[in-house]
């Protein structure tokens, strides 16, 4: 486990390198990532704030991180709760 701007990143990544065609599997938990440090173009309040928490479970395959996001399938869950979402 890892920190990041303020919250916390698991993950795990599993390759199958025996085939031809690797075959991986990504599990990512992020919670309490505060998305609002980052920086912006000007002083105004940011577009979004507050802790973001995403849960994914992806399997693709391929010999580069590339190829493996094109054929990723599986699920990604996003939440901002108790979050803000300014006018852009």
């Amino acid at each position: 486990m890892a920190e990041i701007a303020g919250g916390k990143l698991d993950a795990q990544l599993k390759i199958d390198a025996r085939k031809e065609n690797p075959a991986m599997r990504l599990e990512l938990k992020i919670a309490g990532l505060q998305v609002g440090q980052y920086a912006r173009r000007n002083a105004s309040p940011p577009a979004l704030e507050g802790p973001l928490a995403v849960q994914a479970n992806l399997t693709g395959q391929g010999k580069s991180l590339h190829d493996f996001a094109a054929s990723a399938d599986g699920t990604m869950v996003a939440t901002l709760r108790s979050g803000v979402i300014r006018e852009w």
